[in-house]
C-alpha cells in the first residue's frame, strides 16, 4: 500500500498547489484541524490507557542511549518544528493588517505547538518503559 499511498499524497498535494490562494488557504486550515484532532485523539487514548504510567517518566533525563545528555539528540527536531512559525513570514502580503495580525498569529501558534508537542511526549513517554 506504500506506493498508491505515495502516488496519490503526490497526486493531492499538486492538486493543493493548483487551486487558487483562497481555496489552498482553506484547504489548508481544513488540514490544519484534522492534524490536531487527530493529535488530540492520539494523547487522550494515550493518556487514558491502563498502559500509561507517570512512573515511566521519573529517569527522564538520566537515562536513554546517551546518558545524562541524551535529551538533546531531540533538537533539531523541535527546531524543525518551531521552524515552521518562520514560514509565517512568507504569509505577510496576504494577510490584512500584518502589524496587528501577524505578531499575535505567531504569540498563539509557539503556544498552541509548545503544548501539543509536551503533550504528544508526555503521552507517549507514559506509555514506554525503560528497559
Amino acid at each position: 500500500m506504500q506506493i498508491p499511498v505515495g502516488i496519490i499524497s503526490i497526486l493531492f498535494c499538486a492538486l493543493i498547489n493548483i487551486l487558487g490562494h483562497r481555496k489552498r488557504g482553506g484547504m489548508n486550515s481544513i488540514l490544519v484541524i484534522l492534524l490536531l484532532v487527530t493529535m488530540l485523539i492520539y494523547i487522550c487514548c494515550a493518556i487514558s490507557d491502563d498502559v500509561w504510567s507517570g512512573g515511566n517518566l521519573t529517569p527522564f533525563f538520566s537515562q536513554g542511549t546517551k546518558g545524562q545528555f541524551g535529551f538533546l539528540s531531540s533538537v533539531p527536531t523541535a527546531m524543525l518544528g518551531f521552524g515552521n512559525v518562520v514560514s509565517m513570514a512568507f504569509l505577510v502580503s496576504l494577510v490584512r493588517k500584518p502589524s496587528e495580525t501577524i505578531p499575535k498569529s505567531v504569540c498563539f501558534a509557539i503556544i498552541i505547538v509548545a503544548s501539543l508537542y509536551v503533550a504528544m511526549i508526555l503521552s507517549t513517554l507514559g506509555l514506554i518503559t525503560v528497559s
